[in-house]
């Protein structure tokens, strides 16, 4: 594990192209994206976000808020960087986390992402839901859970485990549900968005309003699902995602041929 236990490499590619970050949904860990690995090309250097209050981290307090969370993550990816272009990618509250730290960055006067991908979450200037799963009581979140997917009905019985897992989840969604949007320019790096064609937490319409966010090309990909479509079309995703990244190479290309032609005329 990298960057002080922020950044998990489950394979080590340290001579690929390109580094993928990658953040999980509410409650999620890094693990999360383990099959990933091997579903990569191998100039895609994945690396998964371990946020705090979870698996290898879990005694210490998970965020609260999104402005500590994204300043701590940018803190650990302007070290991991090390020039080398990277992407950022998240699925639910990760996406928009990955959103922030790709403008966190860029008011640093870092390197921008060459592409951000976001799975199942709306375009953030959008409003909140009025339904705000993080005041709900423990048996009512849990319930919630289920429903969309977040975690089987197994766990939901089994009181031990639930005490466990709930805490951190709660941290979670009281990040994401008392989000605010602040107003930027738009990001100049592509957008890929994809989602579920029932996913009541993130409706095609709230994915393509994405578009806003992007002076660069956005690809919508929707497939049959909820919430958790990204379960049952794994391959695809990951698939399709790899495609979009690759549209980029050209550009890293032309970077590097410019950067070479500057160095010889000089």
């Amino acid at each position: 594990m990298d960057g002080g236990r922020w950044l998990v490499r489950f394979t080590e590619r340290r001579q690929a192209d390109l580094t993928l970050y990658c953040l999980p949904f509410a409650g999620g860990t890094a693990a999360f994206f383990r099959p990933w690995a091997n579903l990569l090309p191998p100039w895609v250097d994945l690396c998964a976000v371990q946020p705090p209050g979870r698996q290898d981290r879990w005694q210490e307090a998970p965020h609260v808020a999104l402005a500590p969370f994204v300043a701590e993550l940018a803190d650990r990816l302007a070290t991991d960087l090390s020039g080398r272009p990277y992407a950022l990618f998240g699925h639910s509250l990760g996406g928009l986390l990955a959103f922030e730290t790709a403008r966190e960055l860029r008011r640093r006067g870092l390197p921008q992402a060459e592409l951000l991908g976001v799975s199942a979450r709306g375009a953030p200037h959008l409003p909140a839901p009025r339904d705000r799963l993080h005041l709900l009581p423990d048996e009512g979140l849990a319930a919630a859970l289920v429903a969309i997917g977040g975690i089987p009905e197994e766990i939901r019985r089994e009181s031990d485990l639930l005490a466990f897992l709930l805490p951190t989840v709660r941290a979670d969604l009281t990040l994401s549900e008392t989000y605010q949007y602040q107003e930027e320019p738009p990001l100049a790096c592509p957008l890929s968005v994809f989602g579920g064609d029932a996913d009541p937490l993130a409706a095609p319409d709230a994915l393509h309003q994405w578009r806003r966010h992007s002076d660069g090309p956005v690809q919508i990909h929707l497939y049959p699902g909820h919430h958790f479509y990204i379960s049952d079309f794994l391959t695809a995703v990951v698939g399709a995602l790899a495609t979009d990244l690759s549209g980029t190479a050209l550009s890293w290309a032309r970077r590097g041929q410019a950067s070479h032609s500057h160095r010889r005329v000089g």
